[in-house]
């Protein structure tokens, strides 16, 4: 990274990359580098918009038939004894299938219950009609595997899986995976735009990567990895976590709270337990887990309003502090010049990552020597660094999370009205509300932290936002609660009686 932003001879990027665990002289090769460089800025193209080719969609059986191959499937998987008389599926007249309460149902109970003799698992393939699968040799795919599996084993009559295969969907109309040019301006401009250009560009790898001796098109191993992503579990069975497609259990829409779910070994089942009273004729979900909107989009083909999980990309502007690039390179493998940070509106990892780059961007050499010999400078972050450099480093997070509203804004297309163009729409939202979380909550924390208070001030500062936001998603006030808290804490340690 070094090499190519600042065209420095191989040996010299080396040398700073091997005084990595001595932050010390990390800092001095840092100190040597900037004095040879100036205030240079790193040498990187801009940034290409996101596009991908899109992966060959398979046909779209008519909603219809769907309805039918649910009802083959729920027979097939009572007669193999999964139970789920508790549950009743409906499927509509656009082919989506969803699960009401077909009684009362009182929490801790049972609802969903798939033996494990109907479970699929990647490692478990001997006895279907299509064999044991080994898409790459002796490398080990889990849902890879599954995927090459799923794309020959659907088109088998003697599948003693039929039932279970039949009912999946063979389309998916808001995956970003399989939208055009045109369709994927919906998506400009947003950081779930770049996650899926990646992951397409994954899927076409590897498959050429497939075993040659497999006849798997593009078209039916991406259909595989669809399902694999929208409907593969990750369970632990016999001690260890596998890979497994779970029948039935993946007709439950996503929600959290409704039921909680597990592989229970005195079963040898996999059991979906209500975690709440629901009433008669209530929808029954599952969660998929907490993930932000463009996760949801691109493995499951929706968004949600107002998604407490949503994420944002921060894209830092090129700094012309060489010995600061120089030292996020080595240490946490930031690109110089092209530096960017996954954010949600929460004090998490994500947000410590991007104060570690702005700190190190504000501090004077002598705070970064004196932070590497007390090791407050590592692998592992750069600690607290005193109110001046604090309040810069907020400073241009704010104005870097503005920014990346304008940019998101900018690349907007006009609103649509189909479900792709809505659920992209969502995603948008929830990115825009992230950087304007974030960038609200740095304007925050300057206020609070430019009057110098004490760690007892600092503690004060805090309480009443963490009060005011416990276990909600409160934006800015959720994350200042977490930042002060965690900075008075760091100075606790250090045993210091102010942020001085």
């Amino acid at each position: 990274m070094l090499t190519l932003a600042y065209q420095l001879d191989a040996d010299v990027a080396a040398r700073a990359a091997a005084a990595r665990g001595d932050p010390a002289r990390l800092v001095a090769v840092a100190d040597l580098l900037a004095a040879v460089l100036g205030d240079r800025l790193p040498q990187v193209p801009p940034p290409a918009a996101a596009t991908w080719t899109p992966l060959p969609a398979q046909a779209a059986p008519p909603p219809a038939a769907r309805a039918a191959a649910v009802a083959d499937l729920l027979a097939w998987a009572e007669a193999g004894g999964a139970r789920f008389d508790s549950v009743r599926f409906t499927v509509d007249a656009a082919g989506h299938c969803s699960a009401t309460a077909a009684r009362d149902l009182a929490a801790g109970e049972a609802v969903v219950v798939v033996p494990r003799a109907l479970m699929i698992f990647e490692d478990e393939l001997a006895s279907s009609a299509a064999g044991q699968i080994s898409p790459y040799g002796n490398l080990r795919v889990s849902m890879d595997t599954l995927a090459t599996w799923l794309a020959l084993e659907a088109d088998l009559p003697a599948s003693p899986w039929r039932a279970f295969l039949a009912a999946l969907p063979r389309s998916f109309p808001t995956s970003p995976w399989f939208r055009d040019l045109d369709e994927q301006r919906a998506l400009a401009g947003t950081a779930a735009a770049t996650a899926a250009a990646t992951e397409v560009d994954v899927a076409h790898d590897f498959h050429a990567l497939l075993d040659p001796e497999l006849p798997v098109s593009l078209a039916a191993f991406a259909w595989g990895r669809a399902i694999t992503r929208s409907r593969g579990y990750r369970v632990t069975v016999d001690g260890r976590e596998r890979c497994a497609l779970i029948p039935v259990v993946d007709l439950l829409d996503h929600q959290p709270g409704d039921t909680t779910w597990d592989y229970q070994p005195d079963q040898a089942a996999y059991v979906v337990t209500t975690a709440r009273a629901i009433a008669a004729g209530e929808p029954v979900h599952a969660t998929y887990g907490f993930h932000d909107n463009g996760a949801l989009l691109r493995g499951y083909g929706f968004a949600l309003d107002d998604n407490p999980a949503d994420t944002a990309r921060l894209r830092f502007a090129p700094s012309r502090n060489v010995r600061a690039e120089v030292l996020a390179a080595s240490l946490w493998r930031f690109a110089p010049g092209a530096a960017s940070v996954e954010v949600a509106a929460r004090a998490d990892l994500g947000l410590h990552r991007a104060l570690w780059l702005l700190r190190l961007r504000h501090a004077d050499g002598g705070a970064l020597h004196a932070a590497a010999a007390s090791g407050q400078l590592s692998d592992r972050g750069v600690g607290w660094l005193g109110v001046a450099t604090e309040v810069a480093a907020l400073a241009e997070l704010a104005a870097t999370a503005r920014a990346g509203v304008v940019e998101l804004d900018a690349a907007a297309p006009p609103p649509g009205t189909s479900p792709w163009a809505r659920a992209c729409d969502q995603v948008r939202a929830g990115e825009r509300a992230t950087l304007t979380a974030v960038a609200d909550f740095a304007d925050a924390a300057r206020d609070v932290l430019a009057a110098a208070p004490s760690l007892t001030e600092l503690r004060a500062a805090a309480a009443p936002h963490a009060a005011a936001t416990t276990g909600t998603h409160a934006g800015a006030r959720y994350m200042l609660a977490g930042y002060l808290a965690a900075v008075a804490d760091e100075l606790a340690r250090e045993s210091s009686t102010d942020v001085a």
